[in-house]
């Protein structure tokens, strides 16, 4: 028969619970005193003392057990209460190497006092972290095995670090011929050793300067010995980084120019925050004060007509108190326009890609400016302007070495916190182009390109508007319409930087005479005067020593998007004339094929196009054919849906052309008198529908994107051909597009919007492109 308990706390209890100040039980005699505890309670007075050699046995939580009135006390009483029952908490004892002599059988006993500055938790995580790894794998350390055990051990974690950087599937299918001489398998696999050598320091960092700090937070022995040298943890990777070489028969000396060890803070520029005050609203010098009072006859905004939409209206508040805030938060790179080119010379040299140390000169710059909506609510609005730029050399883009449309090869050196407007965008950029004026004085030899999306590029210019009657162009002064109803004859004559300059002069000469003599001279009046008179130049924007218009070069990622959704459009327009039947046959039989639930939603409810991606726009190119085919054997071939149907044939290739960067030389000079013999031809079966309306011939359709594709592409296309050998598609805004996205989920995944979210940011975005590794 079991011999029964006496005490009153549970045998369980008891023989845990020894060693923590409770050496005798109340009322031996008998059970009526004692309490019941669950095991949760156990566990969590366990958990908030100090720990011995052994770690106790824990409880069941959900468990309960008998214990006696001492020990009830001990459990409930507050922490910081002093108690004559309490025994002294015992020292920790853990394995130390002396540098002297590396016994591992040495150890030093040490007590915690209050000149250590690790917290408790913090030893008992760590220690926890270490004590199962050692208890799960290895039990001798690294530095008392023999040579052959040693190789043994790296020959693991090595095999254990490589299936971390293998892809399964190409491996499964043919590993022998996947490993031979994979360069990026053993950069992969390098960055990862030096990833892991990077974390252990970054643990350890206080910990190898003193052995009592190493003895509290009971780091290993076999991890780290020494502070001067770490011979153990070198030994190992070094171990490892031999062993991956000779299992994939990489040359050691290939990878000087290959591999790049990413580093979190090392190599990080200092990102400094900026502060902007904001210039005053142009048309405030010359509004009186009912009106400057009133804020509400601004041009931008109609305000009294959006309160009978209570979202409109809340947007466009939140928008409104975001453009006039006071000032404007952001970051920067620390330095100017030249050291940031110089950033990205480094990185490319460091890459071993071709060398662009600025000798030979023959660089090509592009440089975006471009905001995003970061976030959104109905209370408030976070957009983000952010200043990039890319450099490359043609040959990096003929060997496929970098490509055009990747965000990975783009620096982003500013962003600013802010809503793309006048009094907002001005401040911020003036200073960016007087350095960048002088750098381009300084490198004569090197090509730089201002790269933006059509809002920019008018608010940077303030150049008449691009929905204005007479002079909406940017570079010429070619009346809206005159292109398409001229097509074969017309002749689009570019303004010159000359008279760039002085029309830019004239405008202010006139503005300064007109508000001083006439109060009542409004901004709107000079611009209707510059739209007429003054080829749709004003000196609102930027001169054109600072941004030349020679350099401007016209994103063909927008314009494809742009005029793609112009002729999807068009199309939407031509079958609401036509039956319902026609309708719903074309729907389930072309648009469902390529199209999903929401394209139809738009499509069917006549909403607007802009939200398509550049993806959804490739897609329905790519399947232009569809729809020929259908309206062929649909619909009655009238006049109108001939053109539109050549129409979309043109625009499938010219589409294409569009997205060329590397050329064969053979080939693309008869590719560009093809693409210039169908721009034509495309034009002309456009005047007839979608650039004209309804009816007419007039060109009163013809939009910004659509005159720059007809009359200005044609000839950047050439001059960049003869500079470079390279095809326009270079110049598109992808990779800028997805460098905002990147920011985006930066701000999303790492920011917690206080402060200045932007610094933040900033390092994020300079780890993308420093290591070109996406941020998440």
């Amino acid at each position: 028969m079991m011999k029964k308990n006496k005490s009153a706390c549970d045998e369980e209890v008891k023989c845990i619970f020894k060693n923590y100040s409770h050496r005798k039980c109340t009322s031996a005699k008998t059970r009526q005193y004692c309490r019941v505890v669950t095991g949760a309670v156990l566990n969590n007075y366990l958990l908030h003392q100090r720990d011995t050699a052994t770690d106790p046995k824990r409880f069941n939580p959900r468990k309960q057990y008998n214990v006696c009135h001492n020990l009830h006390c001990v459990l409930t009483k507050p922490a910081n209460n002093d108690s004559t029952n309490c025994k002294e908490t015992p020292p920790i004892i853990c394995p130390v190497i002396d540098a002297r002599n590396a016994d591992v059988s040495q150890r030093t006993t040490i007590t915690p006092d209050e000149d250590n500055n690790v917290s408790r938790a913090q030893r008992l995580f760590l220690r926890n972290r270490i004590k199962d790894v050692l208890d799960s794998y290895y039990k001798v350390p690294f530095g008392n095995l023999c040579m052959r055990e040693r190789r043994r051990r790296m020959g693991e974690l090595s095999r254990v670090v490589l299936g971390a950087c293998i892809e399964r599937g190409r491996f499964k299918k043919d590993s022998d011929e996947y490993m031979y001489k994979n360069k990026k398998l053993v950069v992969d696999a390098i960055n990862l050793l030096d990833g892991m050598k990077e974390y252990i320091l970054s643990k350890t960092k206080g910990s190898i300067r003193t052995t009592k700090y190493l003895s509290a937070i009971c780091v290993c022995a076999s991890v780290v010995e020494e502070w001067e040298s770490c011979r153990e943890l070198s030994l190992v990777l070094d171990g490892m980084k031999e062993y991956i070489l000779s299992k994939t028969k990489v040359d050691e000396n290939e990878l000087d120019s290959v591999a790049v060890i990413p580093s979190s803070t090392k190599d990080r520029p200092k990102i400094v925050p900026l502060l902007i005050q904001p210039m005053e609203r142009i048309d405030s010098t010359v509004t009186n004060e009912n009106e400057r009072d009133g804020g509400e006859n601004e041009e931008f905004l109609n305000f009294e007509e959006m309160q009978s939409y209570p979202d409109e209206y809340e947007l466009e508040l939140a928008l409104r108190r975001l453009s006039q805030q006071k000032e404007l938060i952001g970051a920067k790179i620390d330095g100017g326009y030249a050291e940031y080119m110089n950033l990205m010379m480094k990185k490319h040299m460091d890459k071993g890609r071709m060398n662009i140390d600025g000798n030979d000169g023959g660089q090509i710059v592009i440089d975006s400016i471009d905001g995003a909506e970061h976030r959104k609510s109905k209370t408030d609005i976070t957009s983000i302007i952010s200043f990039s730029s890319m450099m490359f050399v043609s040959d990096m883009i003929q060997t496929k070495e970098v490509t055009a449309g990747s965000s990975l090869n783009i620096l982003t050196w500013q962003q600013v916190r802010g809503t793309e407007t006048l009094h907002t965008m001005m401040p911020a950029v003036k200073e960016y182009f007087e350095e960048k004026k002088a750098y381009r004085e300084i490198r004569r030899n090197d090509f730089f390109y201002d790269l933006h999306d059509g809002k920019m590029l008018y608010l940077l210019t303030q150049h008449s508007a691009w929905n204005r009657k007479y002079k909406p162009f940017l570079l010429c002064n070619c009346l809206r319409g005159e292109g398409v109803t001229g097509n074969e004859e017309h002749r689009c004559v570019k303004i010159s930087h000359e008279n760039q300059i002085v029309s830019y002069q004239r405008s202010r000469r006139r503005w300064d005479l007109k508000t001083r003599r006439d109060q009542s001279y409004t901004l709107k009046k000079h611009m209707d005067w510059i739209d007429q008179n003054n080829n749709g130049i004003s000196h609102f924007g930027l001169h054109p020593d600072l941004l030349p218009r020679d350099g401007i070069r016209f994103d063909t990622f927008h314009m494809k998007c742009a005029l793609t959704r112009k002729l999807i459009g068009y199309l939407r327009k031509i079958l609401l004339n036509q039956s319902t039947d026609i309708n719903d046959n074309f729907c389930s039989e072309v648009l469902r094929k390529f199209w999903n639930d929401y394209h139809l939603y738009v499509w069917r409810n006549k909403k607007n196009f802009s939200s398509f991606v550049g993806n959804e726009i490739a897609i329905f190119v790519a399947n232009i054919g569809l729809i020929q085919d259908f309206f062929q054997e649909n619909l009655v071939q009238t006049n109108e849906i001939k053109d539109f149907m050549k129409a979309l044939g043109l625009w499938r290739k010219i589409f294409k052309f569009l997205s060329i960067t590397y050329i064969e030389r053979n080939t693309y000079l008869n590719k560009m008198e093809q693409f210039e013999v169908e721009l034509k031809r495309f034009y002309d079966v456009g005047s007839r529908t979608f650039l004209s309306t309804h009816g007419t011939e007039n060109g009163m359709e013809e939009t910004f994107y659509c005159h720059a594709l007809r009359y200005y592409i044609p000839d950047i296309t050439r001059v960049t051909y003869e500079r470079h050998s390279l095809g326009v598609g270079i110049f598109n805004m992808q990779g800028f597009e997805r460098r905002n996205k990147e920011s985006k989920n930066c701000m999303k995944r790492f920011s917690n919007n206080k402060g200045n979210i932007v610094v933040n940011n900033m390092k994020r975005l300079w780890d993308v492109f420093r290591h070109e590794v996406n941020a998440v």
